[in-house]
């Protein structure tokens, strides 16, 4: 037991369930940036794949975990705000890797043949690029899943995490 006679390995098991949420739910919204910004950058090209190509080596170039203590201290730790700032931190792998695979579609005939018939952005992301380029997206979102565990405990352990009102395997390790 803890300090306060709580059961370790319950509290381990419910730790896991709030690990578990917070991860699908920062991968969710890295997804749903990465995927959007990644296709608008490589559709677009010009000074607008530029800047946003910028802003992305702007983010890569310093580790992402300052700016996410630096963010919840100002802001306040709740679960809700956790995972969204995880969130917001883990979108530009994604991007990168669905820009590039944009850029190298635009070239092909079947992507040329549908803008022809008049699919709008839409659809073109929905039904041309999204099933070609699932396989790389789906193995950088289980990566992004283990940064995102990982991350989550270890604001856990400096106290910026879930807060006391879930048990988190960070918050354990501190307490131990």
């Amino acid at each position: 037991t803890d300090e306060y006679g709580r059961d370790n390995f319950s509290r381990l098991i419910y730790g896991t369930r709030i690990s578990l949420f917070t991860g699908f739910g920062a991968v969710v919204v890295s997804f749903f940036i990465g995927i959007i910004l990644g296709f608008i950058a490589g559709y677009s090209g010009g000074i607008f794949d530029t800047v946003l190509n910028r802003f992305t080596e702007l983010f890569l170039s310093f580790p992402v975990i300052y700016l996410i203590v630096l963010i919840l201290a100002l802001f306040g730790s709740s679960l809700f705000s956790v995972i969204i700032v995880l969130g917001i931190s883990g979108w530009m792998t994604l991007f990168k890797i669905v820009r590039g695979e944009v850029v190298s579609l635009k070239q092909k005939d079947f992507f040329i043949s549908a803008e022809l018939i008049g699919l709008n952005k839409s659809s073109l992301l929905t039904k041309e690029i999204l099933p070609v380029i699932l396989a790389p997206v789906i193995v950088n979102l289980v990566f992004l899943f283990s940064n995102v565990i990982l991350a989550e405990a270890a604001l856990s352990y400096l106290g910026l995490g879930a807060g006391n009102l879930y048990p988190s395997w960070g918050a354990m390790i501190n307490s131990g």
